[in-house]
C-alpha cells in the first residue's frame, strides 16, 4: 500500500469511528472487523457514484461455489453474496484478475455493492464493461480440490484492494463537514461478522434435539426441523439442497456440533447407531 493512499475499508473505519484519515501504513487493518454499513457511509457512496472521490481497484473475476448465479445477477443476490463472502472465504474457489489498479467508474458504484471490511466492490451488471476485458481474465484455482457436491459455479465480477487518495479523502471530508457515526461496529458474539440468521438459536435447538436422544433419516430431514426459524431462505436452491446453507454454517463455525449431527445423521457415513443400553 502506497503511504499516499488509503483502503475503502480504513475510509469507512475512520468515518465511524471518527478518528482521523490516515494511510493503511500508519492504520493497520483489523483483522475481523465487520463493518456495518451505516448513515454515515452514505455521503461517501454518494460521493463516490457521483465522481466527486476516485477510487482504484483491482478488476477481477471470482469462481464461486455459489447457487444460480448468472450473467444477469440480481441485486438481492449480490446483497446475499456479500453476506456470505464477508463470513466465508471457502466459497471462493478461484480468482482471475488484471495485474495492476485501474480507475474504477463512477456508474460502478452501487450501495449494496461495497464490502467495507474486504475492500471489495462488486460490479452489479457486466454490460457497464467491455466483454474481452472480464472474458481474458483467466481464472486460477484457489483451493486444492472442489468440494464433494458443490453448488452451480458462479463467476461475479469486482474490483478489490479498492483505494482512494488519502488528500482527496481528507478533503471531501473537511469540505462536506462528514458527520461520525453513533453506532457500534463490533459485535461480540459472531467475532466481528453479523449475519441475518439467529445460528445460536439454531445451534442450540439441534444441540437440545441431540441431548434428547434425536436421530435424522438425512439433512432433508434436519432442514425441516430448522427451515422454520431460518430468516433468508433462497428460493432458488429450496429443491436441490437447501440444507447446504446449514451444513455449511456449521463446518465453519462449529465443527464440533457438525460432528454431533453427522452421527445422528443414519444416511451420513458417520451414523452410529445407539446402543440398547443407551435408549433405556
Amino acid at each position: 500500500m502506497e503511504p499516499d493512499r488509503i483502503s475503502l475499508l480504513n475510509v469507512a473505519r475512520c468515518l465511524i469511528e471518527d478518528r482521523p484519515f490516515e494511510s493503511d501504513v500508519v492504520l493497520p487493518l483489523p483483522s475481523s472487523k465487520f463493518i456495518e454499513i451505516t448513515d454515515v457511509l452514505k455521503p461517501l457512496l454518494l460521493a463516490l457514484s457521483r465522481g466527486e472521490l476516485e477510487a482504484k481497484g483491482v478488476f477481477s473475476r471470482i469462481r464461486l461455489d455459489y447457487p444460480e448465479l448468472d450473467d444477469c445477477i440480481k441485486d438481492a443476490q449480490l446483497t446475499q453474496l456479500s453476506t456470505e463472502f464477508r463470513q466465508n472465504e471457502q466459497i471462493i474457489l478461484g480468482i482471475g484478475e488484471e495485474s495492476h489498479p485501474t480507475d474504477i467508474q463512477p456508474a460502478a458504484w452501487w450501495f449494496e455493492g461495497a464490502i467495507w471490511e474486504k475492500s471489495v466492490l462488486w460490479v452489479s451488471s457486466r454490460e457497464q464493461f467491455d466483454e474481452q476485458r472480464w472474458r481474458r481474465l483467466k481464472i486460477q484455482p484457489t483451493v486444492a480440490s472442489t468440494p464433494e457436491r458443490p453448488y452451480e459455479f458462479g463467476e461475479p465480477i469486482c474490483f478489490h484492494e479498492v483505494t482512494l487518495s488519502l488528500d482527496a479523502v481528507v478533503r471531501w471530508a473537511d469540505a462536506h463537514k462528514v458527520p461520525p457515526s453513533k453506532k457500534t461496529t463490533h459485535n461480540e458474539r459472531n467475532a466481528g461478522r453479523r449475519s441475518f440468521e439467529d445460528w445460536g438459536a439454531i445451534e442450540a435447538r439441534l444441540q437440545q434435539e441431540i441431548e434428547g436422544g434425536r436421530e435424522w433419516r438425512d439433512w432433508f430431514d434436519v432442514w425441516d426441523d430448522v427451515v422454520g426459524m431460518m430468516k433468508v431462505v433462497n428460493p432458488n436452491v429450496t429443491n436441490s439442497q437447501p440444507y447446504k446453507k446449514l451444513e455449511n454454517h456449521l463446518r465453519r463455525n462449529n465443527e464440533a456440533l457438525l460432528k454431533q449431527m453427522q452421527s445422528r445423521i443414519k444416511a451420513s457415513r458417520s451414523y452410529e447407531p445407539r446402543s440398547t443400553d443407551s435408549m433405556d
